[in-house]
């Protein structure tokens, strides 16, 4: 079995995309944290946003379970999860979080779990798993997160172009560089409600139609769960990777098979370098400027 992955944390303070690598499971992390202003600061444990908290304890949880329980049986991928999730639940109401979506940190995650029979995937927001099958099937998880992200774009592209008219009398990508960062500072004093706004509507409510999973401490994240076994001597290989591996076009074609087989076209021809290269070319300059960016792969 060969494992590769890469990390770069892009212009984020704080890295809240994570790793994933034990003996029995493998997969990514892509924290989120509690909508904060510029003039208010995040909310911080210690010297780690809420979004990178939640990321490192999922992989303590993950880390510990596979440690200490290696001499017996390991409960199923979907139990460990539930036991993150508590965990994660634990750390935020000791901050004094309230238990709602819109103010909750979490982190969306593609994880496998490989026992001697069976390989267990588990992935929900914009994490990914494609899986490469012996008999050359490739299989896509679905880019969960997309309707709220489109939704979401729109909202901060407006919001974007009034604040850069506001200040600057020009459209944001006209913006000087030396002026850049006062933009950016004031679309993030303005954005958090509305971001909280569209949290509210569609993460972790299964009811809604852009819906999409948080491991954040709600039970919710456990019906909106992609889930897929496999047997151990049908796969090939695996590729789990956050959407910052991703290139900015496929939030619109829509078609989690094509990025699948991008992704993994790009990665069997070149390693994961080439998968960020290919997806920072195609990233935009928008509110953030440089997106974190995540890959593991497994191949047997």
């Amino acid at each position: 079995m060969k494992v590769s992955f890469f990390f770069d944390q892009g212009s984020s303070k704080h890295p809240e995309d994570g790793l994933v690598h034990t003996p029995e499971i493998f997969g990514v992390l892509d924290g989120m944290s509690t909508p904060y202003k510029t003039s208010e600061g995040p909310v911080m444990y210690g010297v780690m946003s809420s979004g990178e908290m939640v990321v490192r304890t999922v992989e303590r949880v993950i880390s510990d379970i596979v440690r200490y329980q290696k001499e017996h049986h390991q409960p199923a991928l979907e139990r460990i999860i539930r036991v993150a999730n508590t965990e994660v639940w634990r750390r935020q109401k000791e901050k004094g979080i309230p238990a709602i979506s819109e103010r909750l940190a979490g982190t969306a995650f593609a994880l496998a779990r490989l026992n001697d029979n069976e390989i267990e995937i588990r992935q929900t927001g914009d994490c990914f798993a494609v899986i490469g099958l012996i008999d050359g099937q490739i299989i896509t998880s679905p880019y969960q997160s997309r309707g709220h992200e489109i939704i979401c774009h729109c909202i901060m592209d407006k919001l974007l172009g009034d604040i850069s008219t506001q200040l600057f009398q020009c459209s944001p990508k006209n913006v000087s560089s030396d002026k850049r960062q006062k933009l950016l500072d004031e679309f993030w004093e303005q954005y958090p409600p509305l971001c909280m706004a569209q949290r509210k509507a569609n993460l972790n409510n299964p009811a809604s139609p852009d819906a999409f999973g948080s491991l954040n401490g709600q039970d919710e994240l456990f019906e909106l769960i992609w889930r897929r076994n496999f047997s151990r001597t049908s796969v090939k290989w695996m590729l789990f990777f956050s959407d910052g591996m991703v290139p900015g076009k496929f939030l619109a074609i829509k078609d989690d098979d094509l990025i699948g087989e991008t992704i993994s076209d790009t990665f069997f021809r070149g390693g994961w370098l080439a998968v960020w290269t290919k997806a920072r070319s195609g990233k935009k300059t928008g509110h953030i400027i440089q997106p974190e960016a995540t890959g593991l792969s497994v191949e047997f």
